[in-house]
């Protein structure tokens, strides 16, 4: 019998001390995140420079995401987050044309079939001038600046004016932008009647069933 009190009592003793770890470690993170905010407020109000308050509250999480050396974590910004999904998952919302800058002219180098770029008749070597009632070319824009400009909500509306090769008047575009389809596998065809040909365009959530689905019909057909 008296053993059941002193076991009581030892189990109430614990609660306090782990109770009190945990306050410790509380106000430690306080402590830090104190000391941060005091370094954040003094590197704003009184540095040399003006600072933009987002930019540091970044570079100190790319810092700390570089004091734990971990190859594998990696800090995206709200644009390469889109970037990233977008090369991911084969889709974002726009009007269907692969753009890049050439001697400075934002130039139109693939259009996608079955989307809005497709159907206004874009072509190859079309040189983007405007995109809505920006002037591209005054503003001195990148290919990065127009494609986002070009991209939206679906639904939404852009209207961009090209520059065509041996045509004298802008050609002016109104597109509602879409979800586009990024395809993987664009074409695949068959070489020698015995070799399966799969380019794989980029490497995203659907090439490996596109691959597959090539494969599938190119075997078919008597790939070897």
């Amino acid at each position: 019998m008296p053993r059941y009190p002193k076991a009581a009592v030892v189990g109430l003793l614990l609660i306090p001390l782990v109770a009190g770890a945990f306050i410790i470690q509380e106000r430690s993170a306080q402590n830090g995140a104190r000391l941060f905010d005091q370094v954040l407020s003094l590197v704003a109000d009184r540095y040399v420079d003006s600072v933009d308050v987002g930019a540091l509250y970044e570079k100190a999480a790319r810092g700390l995401l570089a004091q734990l050396k971990d190859p594998y974590a990696e800090l995206y910004t709200p644009k390469q987050v889109e970037m990233f999904n977008q090369n991911t998952g084969g889709y974002y919302a726009g009007t269907g044309m692969s753009i890049e800058d050439q001697h400075g002219n934002i130039t139109v180098v693939k259009v996608f079939p079955h989307t809005p770029a497709s159907e206004a008749g874009i072509m190859l070597g079309d040189q983007i001038v405007f995109v809505d009632t920006f002037n591209v070319r005054a503003r001195g824009w990148k290919t990065d600046s127009v494609s986002a400009h070009l991209k939206g909500k679906p639904d939404t509306k852009v209207t961009a004016k090209f520059l065509r090769p041996g045509v004298t008047d802008l050609i002016t575009v109104p597109f509602t932008r879409r979800i586009v389809r990024i395809p993987a596998v664009e074409f695949a065809m068959m070489l020698d009647n015995k070799t399966a040909y799969i380019p794989v365009q980029q490497f995203s959530e659907t090439a490996a069933p596109e691959v597959a689905a090539a494969l599938q019909r190119l075997t078919a057909e008597g790939a070897k």
